[in-house]
């Protein structure tokens, strides 16, 4: 329904979205394939997640890696050798989603303990209510994500297409740097679930400690290792010294606050194993919803172009103010 609803409105769509009048039509190229795979992006999102709570992490990371790779291979093929630009990535990257989708079903059907059949897809209110329950800080997360692309490039826009291009390449990196620390989380959730419904709360309190000790020294080197590199990462993607320019700019500032992540990242997905429904939602919703938004947004008429570089470091320090207290709230009660 949502890839229907996209495709029929995908020009204004992109618009609205923040994207310029010269970016608009490469927007629209490389969507319509991606859109018309949705479906598959959604069910192998799933398909992952059952696969990996029921500790077959490894098959659902072969379906996942599986697409990554064919989509270096393909993404080139397409764009240079078949002429087709930024429709051939687009069309590479949905054929990828939907081959990892088809392995990741493969994998369910061949090695999960739930078998899938078209069967038991019976409407239970109570199951989709606990279902939903447990997703909602995960939906807010993602929604969050996509809300805060779309306030940065409104912010961006007054300055060009350069701060636009460099800001989401900026995005792309440190979307990267934290799936690194979403993955840690991931496999710590697991954990944090099967302890804390026994009662063994200590192995809670010890994983969850052990977890952001982890990744704040990886936050660490990853920071040190994109001050050091910043240049040559934002020319990986344009090479027009505005762009990198901004791009560098933003990203060192970003390599100054991006250590707090580990905490906040940890501290939302504890929650959210343990039930606590509305403090993780409102977690998720802190770090990219209910600070960046209006941040991104108001420093830039204060700083300019700096504001918009700037805006994402504030929103990480103040989410990281907020989920203190929470988190010591919790802990205590895991005595």
């Amino acid at each position: 329904m949502i890839a229907t609803i996209g495709l029929l409105t995908l020009r204004p769509l992109v618009v609205m979205l923040g994207s310029t009048s010269t970016i608009a039509p490469y927007a629209v190229q490389y969507l319509t394939p991606l859109l018309v795979a949705a479906p598959c992006v959604c069910g192998s999102f799933a398909l992952n997640g059952l696969l990996r709570y029921q500790g077959q992490s490894a098959f659902g990371m072969i379906g996942l890696v599986s697409g990554a790779l064919l989509n270096f291979l393909l993404a080139p093929l397409f764009i240079f050798v078949a002429g087709l630009g930024i429709f051939g990535a687009g069309l590479a990257t949905a054929i990828c989603q939907t081959v990892s989708f088809t392995i990741l079903t493969t994998m369910s059907r061949k090695f999960g303990v739930m078998k899938l059949s078209l069967r038991n897809c019976k409407p239970d209110m109570l199951l989709m209510r606990e279902v939903a329950g447990g997703g909602l800080p995960s939906l807010i997360r993602q929604g969050a994500g996509s809300i805060s692309v779309t306030c940065v490039n409104i912010a961006a826009n007054p300055f060009g297409d350069a701060a636009i291009a460099g800001m989401a390449i900026v995005m792309r990196i440190m979307l990267g740097a934290n799936s690194v620390i979403v993955g840690l989380g991931q496999g710590f959730q697991p954990v944090c679930g099967y302890n804390y419904g026994a009662g063994l709360f200590a192995r809670v309190k010890e994983g969850y400690w052990f977890c952001v000790r982890l990744a704040t020294c990886v936050f660490v080197a990853l920071a040190a290792l994109l001050w050091i590199f910043a240049p040559q990462l934002v020319e990986i993607f344009r090479s027009d010294p505005a762009v990198v320019a901004v791009g560098v700019a933003a990203l060192h500032i970003q390599c100054c606050t991006v250590i707090l992540n580990g905490f906040n990242m940890m501290g939302n997905m504890m929650t959210q194993t343990m039930g606590r429904t509305g403090i993780a939602s409102f977690l998720a919703l802190c770090r990219q919803g209910l600070f960046l938004a209006p941040i991104v947004l108001i420093l830039p008429m204060i700083f300019g172009v700096l504001g918009v570089e700037m805006a994402q470091s504030v929103s990480d320090v103040l989410t990281f103010v907020v989920t203190i207290p929470f988190m010591r709230r919790i802990l205590h009660e895991l005595r």
